[in-house]
């Protein structure tokens, strides 16, 4: 339930990530920390990546959601971590590369 409200409702997203958020936002060159400013929505759920095109995995335990994409070959891969704290699921680590 908290994943699918996370993916369909920004202001729920942003309510559920502990900024400032570990992890960093790199495009070429350019590395960026996540800030509440730059912050770029989360929309697709992993399970929704065409994976004919992109390698996916992920793992959950009861305190943990680890899920990383990547496109073979392109320099592209992502890899964000939900953890349960004090009962409630958070964003505590977003990695965007794009090189």
């Amino acid at each position: 339930m908290f994943y699918n409200q996370f993916h369909s409702d920004s202001l729920f997203q942003i309510s559920r990530i502990k900024f400032p958020l570990e992890g960093q936002n790199r495009d070429g060159f350019e590395k960026n920390k996540w800030t509440k400013v730059n912050w770029i929505l989360l929309k697709t759920k992993i399970y929704d990546i065409d994976t004919l095109e992109f390698k996916t995995e992920w793992k959950k335990t009861g305190t943990s959601f680890v899920e990383k994409c990547s496109l073979e070959n392109s320099g592209f891969s992502s890899e964000y971590r939900f953890q349960l704290i004090e009962k409630k699921w958070y964003l505590t680590y977003a990695l965007d590369i794009n090189l």
